[in-house]
């Protein structure tokens, strides 16, 4: 049977219900054969909170980039960190088998934003 929704792809926007998501936790996105890690890091995962989209969680992975912000930088800050993404796609999949769909999320560049919604760079 065809099915036309996993070629459905969401914006930013759409998931986060707004330009910016809360950042809740960093970490390696790391390679993993026949479920068990081969070491291999294979980019940055970024696990977002849709405040306006009744607090729905999801990852975004990076290939290959390096963190923007490092968890414990995360863990200490005082404030709440908010995020954005650049090139950002995400699209519904269904294992084999299975009835419920899930979400995948990739972009090409983390952005920090700062309070007032401006983006800003590491060390800025």
């Amino acid at each position: 049977m065809f099915d036309i929704i996993k070629f459905i792809v969401l914006t930013f926007l759409q998931i986060a219900g707004d330009s910016k998501a809360l950042l809740a936790a960093v970490e390696d996105d790391n390679e993993f054969v026949d479920g068990k890690a081969t070491g291999k890091r294979l980019g940055t995962k970024y696990t977002c909170v849709a405040m306006k989209n009744q607090g729905y969680r999801f990852v975004v992975k990076i290939p290959g980039a390096a963190p923007i912000i490092t968890q414990d930088e995360l863990a200490a800050s005082e404030v709440p960190v908010w995020v954005s993404f650049e090139g950002f796609q995400g699209r519904f999949y269904r294992l084999r088998g299975q009835i419920e769909y899930g979400l995948t999320c990739k972009a090409e560049k983390a952005v920090l934003v700062q309070e007032g919604g401006k983006s800003r760079e590491k060390g800025a």
